[in-house]
């Protein structure tokens, strides 16, 4: 009777459009196409696309449209529970309402896919975005040394250079070293060597180096020396701690995002803030531009969200806002910043019971570089992205396999 009773009391109810036996395995396909559609985006911001610039676009939407279908057929067969169900629908509404003022639709191929992503079949996704990334990077940089296409190169005001080493702009490969970093701790997370640290660091730092890339630098840095300690000292055993650092991360997502509204709000009535602005090379003043031009809407609106010129008397100079929280309370309104911060909060007490603690110091640290960069906004520029797929596994399940790895 008492096992009847154990039995039952583990039963979720779950709702599934399709038999639960014989069903098809979509995930390696998924993770191949995912493969191309990372190469192929990767390879977009990069000289490279002009030299097949039409079969590119082709093969591309192809496999965006692919992929989109895959994921749906991998929804339907999938069994969750109906609080995942009912929370997939209310987060899929307000993306979709959200897209429509924004125009920005990124976000849905994201719930999307983590909707679609098994938990068992995470590390597939992250290691397929990893070698397409790390592909088509490699591909551009041997292009570049060949001089088959440019290298654009930027001096900024404090007589620096960057250069783009075949990207269309200094900017986006550092971007990309940070998303290749990234993937390569998650998946080796579980054994951290100081070897494999160095594999990814005299690369990385090499490659920033030349572009210029000093947040990538400080977020790579900071991951492999966070991981280390992690895995050295065995802190993921030590629940004080990780209950701390979460506490921190979360303190962090909440200061810099209210830092982001208060410089761009008093920008132009503040000393140090103009200091500031100098040592993060103007991106202070853009902010307040950015918050002079739009106001903050309930849904969102449409914004410049990519690198234009603006004629400012004789002078051209690029506009664009390096600010994720900004990015996400302007562009996407109200509520769909309050949904990705709810969100994100819930990942991080996942993440917590999960003892995963390098996976929350990674998050701490793209927090921090929110600030100055909306990369870690897209799935092809954060692989831990994925890691929204534990909102969508049920919980019994989700204790079981814990108790297994255990």
């Amino acid at each position: 009777m008492n096992t009847y009773k154990n039995t039952r009391s583990k039963t979720i109810p779950t709702f599934s459009l399709t038999a639960t036996t014989n069903q098809v395995n979509f995930y390696h396909l998924f993770s191949f196409l995912f493969l191309i559609l990372t190469f192929l985006t990767t390879l977009n911001n990069s000289f490279a696309r002009e030299l097949f610039q039409f079969q590119q676009q082709i093969i591309r939407n192809v496999i965006v449209q692919l992929v989109f279908l895959l994921s749906i057929a991998m929804i339907i067969q999938k069994k969750m529970s109906a609080k995942s169900w009912a929370l997939f629908s209310a987060v899929s509404l307000i993306i979709l309402l959200s897209s429509y003022f924004s125009g920005e639709t990124s976000f849905i191929n994201i719930i999307l896919y983590c909707a679609a992503v098994n938990k068992e079949d995470e590390n597939k996704v992250i290691k397929s975005l990893l070698i397409g990334t790390l592909f088509a990077v490699s591909l551009v940089l041997l292009m570049n040394f060949f001089g088959l296409i440019p290298n654009y190169i930027q001096i900024s005001g404090e007589h620096r250079i960057r250069n783009s080493l075949g990207f269309n702009q200094p900017v986006l490969l550092p971007g990309f070293i940070l998303n290749i970093g990234i993937a390569y701790i998650f998946l080796n997370r579980k054994n951290i060597t100081l070897l494999k640290i160095l594999y990814l660091l005299i690369p990385a730092l090499t490659i920033n180096y030349s572009a210029d890339g000093r947040g990538s630098t400080f977020a790579v840095v900071t991951i492999c020396i966070f991981s280390y300690l992690v895995t050295k000292y065995r802190l993921n055993e030590n629940e004080k701690i990780i209950s701390r650092i979460v506490f921190f991360s979360k303190s962090v997502y909440l200061f810099l995002f209210a830092f982001s509204i208060y410089s761009a709000h008093n920008f132009m009535n503040s000393g140090w803030l103009q200091i500031l602005n100098r040592i993060l090379t103007g991106r202070i003043s853009l902010f307040s531009e950015y918050w002079q031009m739009y106001n903050i809407t309930i849904f969102g609106q449409e914004m410049i969200r990519v690198t234009q010129f603006a004629a400012r008397g004789t002078d051209l100079r690029a506009i664009v806002l390096d600010n994720a929280y900004l990015s996400m309370l302007l562009g996407h309104g109200l509520i769909m910043t309050f949904l990705i911060t709810i969100l994100i909060f819930k990942l991080l007490n996942i993440l917590k019971e999960r003892k995963d603690l390098i996976s929350i110091g990674i998050w701490v640290t793209l927090f921090i570089t929110f600030f100055i960069a909306t990369n870690s906004l897209y799935f092809w520029r954060n692989a831990l992205i994925f890691q929204f797929v534990y909102l969508f596994e049920p919980k019994a399940n989700f204790q079981k396999k814990k108790e297994m790895s255990d």
